[in-house]
């Protein structure tokens, strides 16, 4: 996969094109590591939770929590729909 990306010196008026590769490794690579920062996310909302003295049992609560963590669905959305999933 190529991506052309605008890139400038951070002289007034110069910037040019660049073409960047994306190997498969790379690929591969960046959604591991997105997996692992989604992973990361979800951790710290446990914790938080159980800080407060919460915890999130709800199976389809805790799925909609992982989606927000792996950037799939929006907070706000997430909210809405964990609202309608409580009856709230």
């Amino acid at each position: 996969m190529t991506e052309k990306i605008g890139v400038t010196d951070g002289t007034a008026g110069t910037a040019e094109a660049i073409e960047i590769t994306k190997t498969a490794e790379a690929a591969e690579l960046a959604e591991t590591a997105s997996a692992t920062e989604a992973a990361v996310h979800f951790a710290f909302a446990d914790a938080a939770l159980a800080l407060a003295g919460h915890e999130l049992s709800d199976p389809v609560l805790r799925a909609l929590l992982e989606r927000v963590a792996r950037g799939e669905l929006d907070a706000s959305a997430a909210v809405a729909e964990m609202r309608r999933h409580v009856g709230a």
